[in-house]
């Protein structure tokens, strides 16, 4: 079988210069265009992106609403259909069907602890024509989120946190279809330590690197933890630890959403490694 790989853009790399444009169309095509290259190599791929708050602020500026009135989930529910029908558009005019992992009734139906939702997203990434595009799960419905922490109680302990969370998803998405690469991908070339970009990081010194983080943090959001590093260690040594649980190895890279993600996969960003 192929190999499987779900990369993840922040909302920071398909950001519109606009805040009333929300997302921008040309940055979610270079994404699209890095997975016809990944499949190109041979790679089952999947997308994990990040949006739809972006797309409910641009939704309250046109109606002429203040958006510091909602909270970010709001936001996010107000955008996310926005978000994800921009990533159709670009997916479909590659020759691409792009579908959400949580929207679709046949995955819901006469499901069982969530497995049906899990071998739903295994079947789709197997299609060469479909682009499973995975959105941030607190946006799902209540019955499909139901289904979805269903789904991951087999797993292990949901990894949650305030900020940053599709990383977590990410990670949880790569293990639910038991990917073999999970892409975290940002505006930073990857994780830098003392001035200089590691290009692996072993599991057991993430601790020593995000205290750095912390020691480093700046209230202008130029510490070492710029690019939401802090969630990107840890869902990588979330999704390294869980798989060596199942029996496997997964293989974590963080790097540059604008890199070639064909020169990612070459040591171009930070690996982390068990």
């Amino acid at each position: 079988m192929s190999e499987i790989l779900i990369r993840k853009d922040g909302s920071r790399s398909i950001e519109a210069a606009d805040p009333r444009v929300g997302t921008d169309v040309e940055a979610i095509d270079g994404i699209i265009a890095e997975h016809l290259k990944l499949r190109a190599m041979g790679l089952h791929t999947g997308e994990v992106t990040s949006g739809a708050v972006l797309e409910g602020i641009a939704a309250a500026l046109a109606m002429g609403i203040n958006p510091e009135r909602f909270s970010q989930k709001v936001l996010a529910m107000g955008g996310i259909a926005a978000h994800f029908g921009k990533v159709q558009v670009s997916a479909r005019e590659s020759g691409l069907y792009a579908v959400s992992s949580l929207s679709t009734e046949v995955e819901l139906e006469d499901v069982e602890e969530g497995r049906q939702i899990r071998g739903g997203m295994g079947e789709a990434l197997k299609d060469p024509l479909v682009l499973l595009a995975a959105n941030y799960h607190d946006e799902a419905s209540r019955r499909e989120m139901s289904q979805y922490e269903k789904m991951l109680e087999e797993l292990g302990d949901l990894f949650r946190t305030e900020t940053e969370e599709n990383d977590f998803h990410a990670a949880n998405i790569a293990l639910a279809t038991r990917a073999n690469i999970l892409m975290l991908c940002t505006m930073e070339d990857g994780f830098i330590y003392k001035g200089r970009k590691l290009d692996r990081i072993n599991i057991e010194d993430i601790p020593k690197y995000l205290a750095y983080i912390e020691e480093t943090r700046s209230d202008d959001g130029n510490g070492a933890g710029k690019g939401g590093m802090t969630t990107k260690l840890k869902a990588g040594e979330w999704a390294l630890t869980q798989a060596a649980e199942q029996g496997r190895e997964i293989q974590v890279v963080i790097g540059h959403s604008q890199e070639d993600s064909r020169r990612l996969l070459e040591n171009a960003g930070t690996w982390v490694v068990k």
